[in-house]
């Protein structure tokens, strides 16, 4: 019986770390697909931005900076997350810290994603 109750905690135990390797897995592979884009990022920030210079419709002018904030929020929030990024050495912590971590770099994502489409659109509209 306690052999039993031994094995069922080292099965435990590992499984539990085996979760966290993976979650931990999953939040990295998530900032590795979109860290790449930071450089097109701010290729679109820099286009929207030249758009913007040769401009004097203030409408166009007020979705140029829009969508300019947006990239340079994307961006932000992609070095904050990149900073704030430390898992826990408690066990205990580590699971809730990368369910959390999970959340914030995929809004991360979507924020990139997002504001780079739509800065696509604007160049797209507003480049003769």
């Amino acid at each position: 019986m306690k052999r039993l109750l031994i094995f069922l905690c080292l099965i435990s135990l590992i499984s539990s770390c085996r979760e966290k390797s993976t979650l931990e897995q999953e939040v990295i592979a998530v900032h590795d697909e979109v860290m790449p884009k930071l450089g097109e990022l701010n290729k679109d920030r820099k286009g929207l931005q030249s758009i913007l210079k040769s401009t004097t419709d203030e409408s166009i002018k007020t979705e140029l900076l829009t969508a300019i904030t947006a990239l340079e929020k994307a961006d932000d929030g992609m070095m904050d997350w990149m900073s704030d990024w430390k898992v826990p050495s408690e066990p205990t912590e580590q699971k809730a810290y990368l369910e959390k971590e999970m959340i914030r770099i995929t809004k991360v994502k979507t924020d990139m994603l997002e504001s780079m489409k739509n800065a696509k659109l604007l160049k797209e509209k507003h480049t003769k």
